[in-house]
């Protein structure tokens, strides 16, 4: 027993999660039940003994943060479910009445639970007498406006009553969420109209992040034309924008930049062409400003010095169009 209790002092600690909680508390009931031998032991393959696994621990969370639909709501506060093991769902009820009570409504949570959660398997529900936590006793249930109270808007005939009469019904529904989403604090954003956003905020992150996109996009077109502009000339065009996300637009544009010379380059050693050889000397400069900060009138890519060239390449690059015959 001393070496297995020095063993697991070695093991790490769990995560600090409900999961990682809940399999650390069974691990223990496990070892003490086992008189520290584990699950292999007699007592752990003893019939009727609970046996959970990490899958139904984690099935017990979902069942337990979807119990209100799957229960009811009257019955969420004096039923809850504690255990779940190989098909048995142990429910903890208030008192022996409400006991009684989840005798005679065990088909339907049987029913719902084979409709919500099909891959749980649950063949049998057990009740047991205790003390619901008060956390689950006072926790407000939200009740949602009754759909059937707003109002219909009118739809064009299109010769089928029956699906008029269901898209009237989605409608009313989806009004009705709408309302108590607004009730709570929440409404749709103000630019997609589709994603739920607090009170507090008036778009979504998705359209923040296209926002941003388009605000990027922007000043890259600006730079790409007009290289040599500072941040604050560049913020005039595009409120917003950060020194991060301007000295990261030039690093990415420099580097396209370079790339492009060395493409064109080799493009232009396998078959010269004037055109060509202009459109590398453009993108030489930009290359040299994006590096520099250079107006273009202070850079001369011909200096006989060189100081201009990025890459050793390219006076070989430049030399290209010494053989081209003159017009």
């Amino acid at each position: 027993m001393g070496k297995l209790a020095r063993t697991r002092s070695k093991a790490p600690t769990p995560l600090k999660s409900e999961v990682g909680k809940c399999l650390a508390l069974f691990r223990e009931r496990q070892r003490r039940g086992g008189n520290g031998t584990g699950p292999s032991s007699s007592a752990s393959r003893e019939p009727g003994r609970w046996d959970a696994s990490v899958r139904d621990i984690v099935l017990l969370g979902r069942l337990a943060y979807s119990w209100e639909t799957i229960a009811g709501r009257d019955l969420r506060r004096f039923v809850y479910p504690i255990r779940l093991v190989r098909g048995r769902l142990v429910v903890l009820c208030a008192d022996s009445q409400w006991m009684q009570t989840l005798t005679y409504l065990k088909p339907q949570i049987q029913a719902n639970l084979q409709r919500l959660f099909p891959d749980a398997r649950i063949t049998r529900i057990q009740g047991e007498v205790g003390v619901i936590p008060a956390v689950l006793r006072e926790s407000p249930t939200i009740v949602w406006p009754d759909w059937k109270t707003q109002p219909q808007t009118d739809l064009p005939d299109i010769g089928n009553p029956e699906l008029i009469h269901k898209i009237q019904e989605c409608r009313q529904k989806l009004r009705a969420r709408l309302e108590g989403l607004r009730q709570q604090g929440y409404h749709l954003c103000r630019v997609c109209g589709s994603n739920l956003v607090p009170h507090a905020l008036d778009t979504c992150s998705i359209c923040q992040c296209r926002a941003r996109e388009q605000d990027l996009a922007a000043a890259r077109r600006l730079l790409y034309e007009t290289p040599w502009l500072t941040q604050e000339e560049v913020r005039q065009q595009v409120p917003g924008l950060q020194p991060l996300e301007f000295d990261a637009l030039r690093s990415d544009m420099a580097g396209e930049a370079l790339a492009q010379v060395r493409a064109l380059g080799r493009s232009l050693q396998e078959s010269f062409q004037g055109g060509v050889w202009l459109k590398m000397r453009y993108e030489m400069l930009r290359a040299v400003i994006f590096q520099t900060g250079l107006h273009p009138h202070l850079i001369d890519l011909d200096e006989p010095t060189g100081r201009f060239l990025l890459d050793p390449a390219w006076k070989e690059f430049l030399a290209l169009d010494a053989g081209e015959p003159a017009c």
